[in-house]
């Protein structure tokens, strides 16, 4: 054979990757499910009908029962890190596959005493945040370094922070990071130090949430000077003023989740997520077993709420839930039907249930979405 016509071959086989790789970035989503077992299970989301498939399954360890209850990955989406609750608690570090069907470990780096029930990646890339908390003494931050093959180094020391500290964030910027404290009643404010990975209290230290409201998760605002932080405990969720400049919160206003004709001694909140436009906010009801939509004024960033979607009763215990970049749809993990629902966002951030459940692991606790391949 030629060289010219091996060259030709060769160039014909590429163009067949590379269209074959952007109708598959064009086409789905990868979505990542962990909860009750020791299995991250991998699917993939269709774009047009919105139906779930599953990939492929990795795992945080071997033998021994337990749980992942969180996820979070590099910006580069190379690594996978995921909590894993054994005592002592440990982050994992996992690698994905060039075409995010399979997972590799790669190390497991403990983090001391507590139960973990969150862990962030910074927008660096360099750093992985983490909370943990037990009853007698309180809750900790840490922060461990992400080596350039995605392996974990041992954490940059370990702060106390307040009671319950339930998850850790960094701000958009990267120079800030926050801490809900659900049985403290407030947000911890730290500044960041993305060289070294050392976290040191902001002025102020605290950002207080309303009496008795047990802020649990938070999310900012991708273009207005916001943060929106749903309270577990009193089933509402506040919306903060931002400083970008100090990285500090303040002036809440606060919402009901919940209809008020219902006892919101039965429920619990849990989690929260702003859309990538910007223009809906949705939490998270335990009890009421919903998803509570709210609408985003564009000038001010009030919240209005706009209704509340349950499936028809088919959506139980909803600990987490996401939403893909493309804001097309919203995906609820349901913590006790080990199942996950799929809906259709409308353009008035309306949810519209797509087909029947479909079963995951069991007591999913995180779903998320990749971006394209």
């Amino acid at each position: 054979m030629s060289l010219i016509i091996r060259g030709l071959i060769l160039t014909i086989m590429a163009g067949l990757l590379v269209g074959s790789a952007e109708a598959w970035s064009a086409a789905k989503r990868r979505v990542l499910v962990a909860g009750g077992s020791t299995e991250i299970e991998i699917f993939s989301l269709d774009l047009t009908t919105g139906a779930l498939k599953k990939e492929g399954v990795g795992s945080i360890r071997p033998g021994t029962p337990g749980g992942s209850p969180y996820l979070a990955w590099d910006p580069g989406q190379r690594f996978l890190f995921s909590l894993d609750r054994l005592d002592p608690s440990r982050v994992v570090s996992l690698a994905i596959s060039q075409n995010k069907s399979s997972l590799k470990l790669i190390n497991r780096v403990e983090i001391g005493p507590g139960s973990p029930p969150h862990l962030s990646v910074h927008k660096s890339g360099r750093w992985v945040l983490v909370v943990h908390y037990n009853p007698t003494d309180g809750g900790y931050a840490s922060v461990l370094p992400i080596g350039p093959e995605g392996m974990l180094g041992a954490p940059q020391g370990r702060i106390p922070v307040g009671l319950k500290s339930h998850m850790i964030i960094s701000d958009p910027s990267g120079r800030f990071a926050f801490v809900p404290c659900t049985n403290s009643h407030y947000i911890a404010q730290y500044i960041f130090d993305a060289s070294s990975g050392k976290l040191r209290p902001n002025d102020p230290p605290t950002a207080a949430a309303p009496k008795g409201a047990g802020p649990r998760h938070m999310a900012f605002h991708p273009t207005l000077p916001l943060a929106y932080v749903i309270n577990e405990t009193a089933s509402t969720l506040s919306s903060y003023l931002y400083n970008p400049d100090r990285g500090t919160l303040s002036k809440p206003e606060t919402l009901d989740t919940l209809p008020p004709t219902f006892d919101r001694k039965q429920n619990t909140t849990a989690h929260i997520l702003v859309s990538p436009s910007g223009k809906f906010v949705y939490g998270s009801n335990r009890g009421h077993d919903s998803i509570v939509i709210f609408s985003v004024d564009p000038q001010t960033g009030r919240l209005q709420r706009i209704g509340w979607e349950q499936a028809g009763g088919r959506i139980k215990t909803p600990r987490n839930f996401a939403v893909d970049p493309g804001e097309q749809f919203l995906l609820v993990a349901n913590q006790d039907s080990d199942s996950v629902i799929v809906f259709r966002i409308g353009e008035d951030g309306g949810l519209s249930p797509l087909g029947d459940a479909v079963p995951t692991g069991p007591k999913p606790t995180f779903i998320g979405v990749l971006d394209p391949l």
